[in-house]
């Protein structure tokens, strides 16, 4: 018996050392480190983030840890945190397939199913919080509309060769034959990233690929329409002039 209780405490002594390796390089001690992890700090929907479509959108209360699939929340550390930027820490969700979380602390729910978010201070690699989040299916069928542009709010480099070329300027919806143009979301949408979009185009005047760029190869006129992957009531639509 004594043997036992000898070796289990040893286990817990090897565990307690391990996460303190963990921590090792940012010089917090043990003590430190267990008293990091068990700050009592909170990840909520601030109420300045009524933006975030899960409170807007979704008619969810501030404060809460529900999300729709397709939706997002935005989090933030409500007291007792170090920084206030939410570039100060390391975000990271336990199940992505569930939902993700940007590094500004943006959760975008992918699928039903549970996860849970974890904050982390970058300086002294502590866990400080956390927190459980549902997801669920909506059951609301109201189509939510996605105001789409071309060629904004991108790294010039990505811009279709309507731009890039001079032959036309940003948020133009033309396009010569032969070239290409970048459709980018601009309104409310649960995410901002053309490959959350599923793209068509009613008429093969252009091909549009899967990261939402345009290429131009007859004279005429076309919408195209993406559809978010995992909210299908997220709809965009932008009609296309291609130019001889």
């Amino acid at each position: 018996m004594k043997k036992t209780i000898f070796l289990v405490l040893i286990i817990m002594v090897l565990g307690c050392i391990s996460i303190a390796n963990v921590f090792a390089s940012s010089g917090l001690t043990l003590q430190e480190t267990i008293d990091m992890m068990s700050q009592p700090v909170q990840i909520v929907d601030g109420m300045y983030d009524n933006y975030t479509d899960s409170v807007y959108g979704n008619e969810n209360a501030n404060y809460g840890n529900t999300i729709a699939i397709g939706f997002t929340r935005c989090a933030f550390l409500s007291y007792n945190y170090p920084y206030e930027s939410r570039l100060d820490y390391i975000w990271d969700s336990t199940n992505e397939s569930v939902a993700t979380v940007t590094e500004y602390g943006t959760i975008t729910a992918l699928s039903v199913g549970t996860t849970t978010i974890r904050v982390i201070d970058k300086y002294k690699m502590g866990y400080l919080a956390t927190l459980d989040i549902s997801v669920y299916q909506a059951t609301f069928t109201d189509e939510i509309t996605v105001q789409l542009s071309t060629d904004l709010n991108l790294d010039p480099s990505h811009n279709g060769t309507e731009v890039i070329y001079g032959l036309g300027e940003s948020a133009g919806n033309y396009i010569h034959v032969g070239y290409s143009r970048s459709i980018c979301i601009v309104g409310p949408a649960p995410s901002i990233s053309r490959q959350d979009y599923i793209w068509t185009i009613d008429n093969p005047i252009a091909f549009v690929s899967i990261y939402g760029m345009v290429y131009a190869h007859t004279p005429g006129e076309a919408t195209i329409t993406g559809v978010n992957k995992y909210n299908s009531s997220y709809v965009g639509r932008i009609l296309i002039r291609v130019l001889g």
